[in-house]
């Protein structure tokens, strides 16, 4: 058996790899998604199961909220040569596909969890929306 938070990652990758969105990948879980430069050539989304709080919702019952991370990153193909109209074209298909997945589980229920049945995302964020100093590097 698997604690709930692996199954709710699992359960993400599982329906990120189903969907139908504007860039194709087969997405992936671990624990640490830094890649090497090299590893990023294709787009890796990589999801990343990263906190729980607990916290009282009656005398009797608890509330779980888990947290889980989608990284979305991709090495850029445009070099500085391309100018910045394709710079900005390649990092805006991006930003669409980081939003494409957060409606994608944003107020939906994810089932067949064996533990705990479904899960509900309650909250999607997207900060930062990208890394200046990562932008640099690529």
């Amino acid at each position: 058996m698997a604690a709930v938070i692996i199954e709710i990652a699992e359960g993400v990758k599982d329906v990120l790899d189903e969907a139908s969105l504007s860039q194709e990948f087969t997405a992936q879980r671990s624990y640490q998604p830094q890649m090497d430069l090299a590893d990023l050539a294709s787009l890796l989304v990589t999801v990343v199961p990263k906190g729980l709080s607990l916290a009282a919702a009656t005398r009797a019952e608890a509330r779980y909220d888990y947290d889980v991370d989608v990284a979305v990153q991709k090495l850029f193909t445009n070099t500085a040569d391309a100018g910045e109209a394709a710079k900005l074209a390649e990092i805006d298909g991006l930003m669409l596909l980081v939003e494409e997945i957060a409606d994608l589980f944003y107020a939906n229920k994810l089932s067949g969890l064996a533990t705990i049945g479904t899960a509900s995302c309650v909250m999607a964020t997207n900060s930062p929306i990208y890394v200046p100093e990562h932008m640099e590097q690529m």
